[in-house]
């Protein structure tokens, strides 16, 4: 491992990953008239958009791999992070903003089984970082979701 972090023990207080901040709120109103936070991909939505464009752009371009590698997945925000979500439940993996990079959180033994082909990436418990404006490995990641789905599905594993 080369550096570590923070997405890759999820902060229970809810601070997460830095970025754009607390989970933005829609328009929308609940019965008792407070706003409702949007939830789903409506919430990952927003949680994107608040970001700078350069960091916008990876974050869309990571996201949209996920949609079309996992595309049974549910999206959604866990602490303070895109996560998604088998049908079953159990988060896959999860995708977060940063300052200077993004990061791309798997479980520890799926991110250990790609250790070969992440040496040029910083990695930490089950993360990899991506730094804004540099090109994303997309087929080592691609095979690092299809990896976590079958670690899932075929051996039981579990979120952090």
């Amino acid at each position: 491992m080369t550096g570590t972090d923070s997405t890759s023990a999820p902060d229970p207080a809810g601070s997460g990953p830095t970025g754009p901040g607390a989970e933005p709120s829609a328009p929308s109103a609940t019965p008792s008239g407070s706003a409702a936070a949007p939830t789903g991909s409506a919430a990952v939505d927003a949680y994107i958009a608040g970001f700078p464009d350069v960091a916008r752009a990876l974050l869309t371009e990571l996201r949209e791999l996920a949609r079309a590698t996992v595309p049974e997945a549910t999206e959604t925000l866990k602490w303070n992070a895109s996560a998604y979500v088998h049908p079953r439940g159990t988060i896959l993996f999860q995708l977060s903003g940063h300052q200077a990079h993004a990061s791309m959180v798997f479980t520890p033994s799926v991110r250990e089984a790609f250790e070969d082909e992440l040496v040029n990436f910083e990695t930490g418990k089950g993360s990899v970082k991506l730094f804004y404006g540099q090109p994303a490995p997309h087929d080592v990641l691609e095979r690092m979701m299809l990896a976590r789905l079958r670690e899932y599905e075929d051996e039981g594993v579990t979120w952090m």
